[in-house]
């Protein structure tokens, strides 16, 4: 397999997290077919469900648990089957042994939680500057691991308070797919980079440091774990605080639109993976909803007593101004032709 050249072609102006994701999965690929002793044109459907199962048997060096999630074997055939696009451009009678490999449907993803916000608020408490910051960053922009690292001192653009906005600032991160977008971040987001800033006494343009310069995607993981174990969430891990982060805002009434562009998810669908915190917000304003007409009732009821006289049909309290019935008293119709006697 030649993975460089895929990369260098395939794979024009995209980040260097997508060229090391698409590099680390295409060499498992590489690895399997060298045990099963084929070739990459020899590939059929049934190598690939073998690959799928082969990569599930396999420790994850992260969590130490054997077999990878779905997601992320779902990440692997996505790579191969972007290998074997590459290689039809230059022969098209080779077979895409992808096309015919379809996931199973009906596996219920497991739902990702935030950590809850009472383990957050003592986490941002830590002892460490970098830490308060890093943790309260994470909190209030939404931001990715990789997109956390790569900031700059002069990422920041800071805006004053106004009559109608309170003082924040905006970042400029560049995501997944090499792409671009602004992130708002609260004023004590703010305040609490500026207070480590405040702590360093170097020229190094990196936002956050280590002992060995910028920080590293482990440092941070090892930091959240340590932080969270710290405070009783012994899985808690980044993603989760970015799940956090989008269940502030659905419950705080923000857009499901809105939430997608902070994000920086490509199909709205990635940003409904949050449903749960979605329905509970559905939920609070249905109650809320339901609580106003509740009292309007309450204070309709009480001006029909006030009124005059209430009258009870079926169960149902109906009013009458006149005399005191729904609808006037039903008269005795005479035949037609006939005209009643006065």
């Amino acid at each position: 397999m030649n993975i460089d050249a895929f990369i260098d072609e395939y794979l024009v102006s995209r980040s260097q997290e997508t060229e090391k994701a698409y590099r680390s999965d295409l060499r498992k690929f590489a690895a399997f077919l060298v045990e099963q002793g084929l070739e990459i044109n020899a590939v059929r459907p049934t190598h690939i469900r073998a690959f799928v199962n082969w990569l599930a048997a396999r420790r994850n060096t992260r969590t130490k648990r054997r077999g990878l999630s779905e997601d992320t074997i779902k990440r692997h055939v996505s790579a191969v089957r972007a290998y074997y696009e590459w290689l039809r451009f230059s022969n098209p009678q080779l077979l895409d042994p992808t096309s015919f490999f379809h996931f199973r449907r009906g596996r219920m993803r497991r739902k990702v939680l935030g950590i809850p916000s009472d383990v957050v608020d003592r986490m941002c408490a830590a002892d460490e500057k970098k830490e308060a910051a890093i943790v309260l960053l994470f909190r209030r922009s939404g931001v990715r691991l990789s997109e956390l690292i790569a900031l700059n001192r002069n990422s920041f653009e800071i805006f004053p308070a106004t009559a109608l906005v309170p003082a924040h600032a905006r970042l400029v991160v560049r995501g997944k797919g090499g792409k671009t977008r602004t992130v708002l971040v609260s004023e004590d987001a703010v305040i609490a980079v500026l207070v480590y800033l405040r702590e360093r006494r170097d020229n190094d343009p990196a936002l956050f440091l280590s002992s060995r310069g910028r920080i590293s995607k482990r440092t941070v993981q090892r930091m959240i774990k340590r932080l969270g174990s710290g405070c009783g969430c012994h899985d808690a891990h980044v993603h989760r605080l970015r799940h956090g982060f989008a269940t502030d805002m659905l419950e705080g009434d923000m857009r499901i639109e809105t939430l997608q562009k902070l994000l920086g998810h490509e199909k709205p669908e990635t940003t409904l993976s949050y449903v749960d915190s979605l329905e509970r917000n559905t939920a609070r304003q249905y109650h809320a909803a339901l609580d106003v007409i509740l009292r309007r009732d309450v204070a309709f009821g009480a001006c029909l007593q006030s009124a005059g006289k209430l009258h009870k049909c079926n169960g149902i309290v109906l009013h009458n101004r006149r005399n005191g019935r729904l609808f006037p008293k039903a008269t005795r119709r005479a035949p037609f032709g006939r005209r009643r006697a006065a």
